[in-house]
């Protein structure tokens, strides 16, 4: 059963990197159309770098043998380094606001189920049941640009941008944990 999933998991894998390395290639242009400053020569040489101007199967196999080796190339927007360097010197930030996050889904879908459970028919759980269905209405690329003009902009409550201190990390935790937040305050709310 265990080597069933895992090469599921395995092909699942396979068949998403492949997906992404195919449409790519599909689209029109190269990665390097945004660079017409620079001159011919160090275009050629980044052709060559990315392997483009190789068969369309031999890029295919060589982006395989690269991410096998966990190389993922050389990024073309932060000069001299390459991807992993970029998502290495960034990776701490991420971490750290999605641990964040993740705490505060728990906590707000606790605070979420309170309302509905110690008083049930009363305000509290009414304006709760109010405010939820607001968030899972609401699409995601309007809610995040609506909370930080609304705590921050207007009311100043938090910085709107930088993660610089611990202070800054709060409002873009609470915006991504407020949809899981209500998705799981409702999923335990059928279990009670």
């Amino acid at each position: 059963m265990k080597f069933k999933i895992i090469v599921q998991f395995v092909f699942s894998v396979w068949l998403l990197i492949s997906i992404n390395f195919f449409l790519l290639r599909c689209l029109p242009g190269t990665p390097l159309d945004h660079m017409e400053s620079f001159n011919f020569i160090v275009q050629q040489q980044w052709v060559k770098d990315l392997s483009l101007d190789q068969p369309l199967l031999h890029q295919y196999f060589g982006y395989l043998k690269n991410i096998l080796k966990g190389d993922l190339g050389p990024s073309i927007s932060f000069a001299g380094l390459s991807v992993g360097e970029v998502i290495e010197g960034h990776i701490s930030v991420s971490l750290g606001l999605n641990v964040l996050a993740l705490g505060l889904v728990f906590f707000l879908a606790l605070a979420l189920m309170a309302g509905d459970l110690l008083h049930p028919g009363t305000w509290p759980s009414r304006g709760t049941y109010m405010i939820s269905i607001s968030i899972i209405s609401a699409p995601s690329v309007l809610l995040a640009p609506l909370m930080i003009l609304i705590l921050s902009v207007r009311w100043g409550w938090f910085p709107g941008a930088f993660l610089s201190s611990p202070y800054h990390y709060i409002l873009p935790a609470v915006i991504l944990a407020l949809r899981p937040a209500v998705y799981l305050a409702k999923t335990l709310s059928l279990f009670m």
